[in-house]
């Protein structure tokens, strides 16, 4: 109140005397309330209203009370200033490959400050979350030799420091100064710095970020650094790649073929893609590449038709039938020339991938305004597309569904694989498993996209499957990780979006009907439900404990 402008400077008035009518009555009511939140006033100045944030906060023991006056207009000034220096800070740790920490014991979390390539997005997370986290990718020695870093720190606070190496043979420093946390007791805060030798080549990924099959980023770390580009203003082309066929590969040739074929295509992707972009792995088949140097359209394309070349020599078609034939399909578009955002972007790149699978896969598009139109246009035909592709005659869902109940009720009653492949392709669902028991097993599962292994499935029904009430039919439906429980935790585990039914009350321990891609997220069609309900119940007349 040091300001000789204000007029409630004057002692010749009391002070609320100088609000106005409106500020008075606000003022009045948050006093009866003891409240001590700030409500924004106005003060009358000659024929003049200031607007100005008050809060009020007693002092019974002084007997006194103490007002704090804020300018909003000076706060919106301090946020645009911390917004910057933010900017400037995510720009610096881009720069050194850095991630800044705090831990403050008293709040137990840690504070994440991270570069685009961290594989921990910046953010708050829980004390065991974030030891279990760094360690999973340690070796044993070394994540033992962290903890114990730590467990020392948190008796005698002092700046110290350790140097450790990561499982893909990243060496890093961590340092740690005491301090002063937000909740007023000792905390620890520092850098954890990645070291690029001169003269070679760095580890390929960043460092915590990448995915133990294929060497590549994780599908949270090539998003995040997707999105700190577009949030720096940077040129990028965001290219969606699909291993065409996959599923077929895993079938005919086995697990561990397919697992050979993904290491190979990443191999072949980051090279092609070199010193011009990033690559990482959306979850199973399925890759994402964001071309950050390139920005001319023949340099682009250039790049993709070296991914297309490499991945096809390295498994030719020779007619001898003794290895797969591999070929890729990818879809992409350009931040900012047709997307804003991150979100828009992904779902351009789709559209144009689903185009490339539609003209005979083994092969490229990149969106053009020019000849696809505008891009709400261009996927809402693709969308349409999609939709009527499993509404074609004699695979249409209603008639399956019905026939479907007719043999199980009254006929020769399927086997359940057969069964759920029919419905799942009748019904155009990317994957699809049941599960049963406690715990939750997978009984069955099928999907013409890349599927995830038992282990996933299985810790996703029994993080969601509690959430189910057993008097009700309604699904749980999750159509993108940011909109459900356990995001993170699901997100980790490579899924896109789900929608989970739970099967009759027949099965004793419980069963469930679930849905889910990988990668991208689903906007799952309601108009579906019902029937998707009609298939669990059916689910009901399989002793599925004995499946």
């Amino acid at each position: 109140m040091s300001d000789p402008d204000l007029p409630f400077r004057s002692n010749a008035h009391p002070f609320e005397t100088h609000l106005d009518g409106e500020s008075r009555k606000a003022f009045a009511e948050a006093l009866d309330r003891g409240s001590s939140d700030w409500i924004p006033v106005f003060f009358q100045q000659e024929d003049q209203k200031i607007p100005m944030l008050l809060r009020a906060k007693e002092n019974r023991a002084a007997g006194s009370l103490l007002l704090t006056l804020a300018d909003p207009f000076l706060l919106v000034r301090n946020i645009e200033v911390q917004d910057e220096e933010c900017d400037y800070l995510r720009m610096i740790h881009t720069l050194y490959d850095d991630t800044w920490w705090s831990w403050d014991p008293g709040a137990e979390s840690f504070r994440v400050d991270a570069a685009a390539s961290s594989h921990l997005p910046s953010g708050f997370y829980p004390e065991a979350e974030m030891k279990a986290l760094v360690s999973s990718h340690l070796p044993q020695e070394e994540g033992e030799k962290l903890l114990s870093f730590f467990r020392g720190l948190s008796k005698t606070p002092a700046a110290d420091e350790i140097r450790f190496q990561d499982t893909s043979g990243n060496r890093f420093l961590l340092s740690a100064v005491p301090g002063i946390g937000r909740s007023g007791t000792e905390c620890l805060a520092g850098c954890l710095h990645r070291f690029r030798e001169r003269g070679k080549e760095a580890p390929s990924g960043p460092g915590f970020a990448l995915d133990p099959l294929t060497g590549v980023l994780t599908r949270t770390g090539i998003e995040q650094a997707a999105c700190e580009r577009i949030r720096s203003g940077i040129r990028i082309t965001l290219i969606i790649l699909d291993i065409d066929f996959f599923k077929t590969i895993n079938d005919r040739y086995g697990h561990q073929k397919g697992d050979e074929v993904l290491r190979c295509t990443a191999e072949c992707i980051r090279k092609a893609v070199g010193d011009t972009g990033q690559v990482g792995r959306l979850g199973g088949d399925e890759f994402l590449i964001v071309l950050d140097a390139l920005s001319d359209e023949d340099g682009i394309r250039g790049v993709l038709r070296g991914v297309r070349n490499s991945v096809g020599a390295r498994y030719p078609d020779t007619g001898m039938g003794g290895n797969p034939v591999v070929t890729v399909s990818m879809g992409g578009a350009r931040f900012p020339d047709h997307a804003a955002d991150f979100s828009s972007l992904f779902n351009l790149a789709d559209a144009c991938l689903y185009r490339a699978k539609e003209k005979g896969r083994n092969r490229y598009i990149l969106y053009t305004p020019e000849k696809h139109g505008t891009p709400e246009a261009f996927i809402a035909t693709v969308l349409r597309k999609q939709q009527n592709a499993t509404d074609r005659p004699g695979t249409n869902p209603a008639e399956v569904l019905v026939s479907m109940a007719y043999e199980v009720r009254y006929g020769t009653k399927p086997e359940l694989l057969p069964l759920l492949q029919r419905y799942v392709r009748a019904m155009g669902i990317p994957c699809a498993a049941i599960l049963s028991g406690s715990p939750a097993a997978v009984v069955s599962q099928e999907g013409e996209g890349a599927s995830l292994p038992a282990e996933s499935l299985e810790e996703a029904v029994a993080l969601l499957g509690p959430l189910l009430q057993e008097e009700t039919k309604d699904p749980l439906v999750i159509n993108r990780m940011d909109e459900g429980p356990s995001g993170r935790t699901l997100l980790a585990l490579g899924f896109g979006s789900i929608l989970l039914y739970r099967i009759g009350e027949s099965t004793g321990a419980g069963a469930w009907l679930l849905f889910y891609t990988t990668g991208a997220f689903h906007q799952w069609n309601r108009l579906r439900f019902p029937a998707h309900r009609l298939f669990a119940d059916l689910l009901s007349s399989y002793d599925l404990a004995r499946e």
